[in-house]
């Protein structure tokens, strides 16, 4: 959600495959479900367009509804047994995996410096940033105080054998090729949607996929995007701006008022 004007129908796809496909569909949370998050970018003003009764009683239920149900979201997935996967990252709270069962839900809010938190707010250590070891706070999504960690190599091969998996699988980031590698392979970064990001040919991402066999051998699918649907996305993406700047300018008179 908060990516484009078509969350509601993003999470009521994913909600019925579930309700369809209950053992063969699992979904982790991610960051941009949180309330807060949702009312500071576009899911709420979403909902209340498509459910216009919500405003008439000055109240929100739809959006309550679907905050509700991402409070209760799971946070991670174990994959045959040997691959663990989360929205953000790692953690040095993460001693084993049942520290991440032993996490209490619902969550309304992420606090920082929790499990729950670096589970879906870090990141690996980018190029600019490769002499990091171990962990930092994450000062690229929040430079005041951090929010989640910023993690290096050596900290991604002691949690795999910390936790017993072979590999971990991570979003919350756009590589250019829909996936990269990190940690001598030990991480894979996965983001499914093509297009994303970029404003030509050459820097607009690919999305990409993974099919893992029951041996665990694991396939890549990229995903090109065609010129049309890179343009929209351009369009769509300089609307959402120019929205969230208005978001901003209102919240700044409200303080000043």
């Amino acid at each position: 959600v908060d990516r484009g004007p078509h969350g509601v129908e993003v999470i009521m796809i994913i909600v019925l495959m579930k309700l369809i496909w209950p053992d063969n569909v699992f979904v982790c949370r991610g960051n941009h479900e949180e309330e807060s998050l949702n009312k500071n970018y576009s899911f709420y003003d979403e909902v209340q367009l498509r459910f216009p009764h919500s405003v008439d009683l000055n109240e929100a239920p739809m959006f309550n509804h679907f905050s509700d149900m991402f409070a209760h979201m799971p946070l991670a997935v174990l994959i045959g047994g040997q691959i663990l996967g989360m929205h953000g990252g790692i953690s040095p709270k993460l001693r084993s995996l049942q520290d991440i069962v032993d996490i209490e839900r619902p969550i309304v809010e992420f606090m920082n410096n929790t499990l729950a938190c670096d589970l879906v707010w870090s990141d690996p250590a980018t190029a600019s940033k490769k002499d990091i070891r171990g962990f930092k706070p994450n000062l690229e999504r929040e430079p005041t105080a951090g929010i989640g960690q910023l993690f290096g190599k050596d900290a991604v091969r002691n949690i795999c054998e910390k936790v017993g998996v072979n590999m971990i699988i991570r979003g919350h980031q756009a590589p250019l090729h829909g996936y990269s590698l990190f940690a001598d392979n030990l991480m894979i970064t996965l983001f499914s949607a093509p297009g994303y990001k970029g404003k030509t040919p050459e820097n607009t991402n690919m999305g990409a996929s993974l099919m893992i066999a029951e041996t665990m051998e694991i396939t890549i699918r990229q995903i090109e995007v065609s010129e049309n649907y890179r343009m929209l996305r351009m369009k769509d993406l300089e609307k959402r701006k120019g929205e969230a700047q208005k978001r901003a300018d209102a919240a700044k008179e409200s303080k000043t008022v």
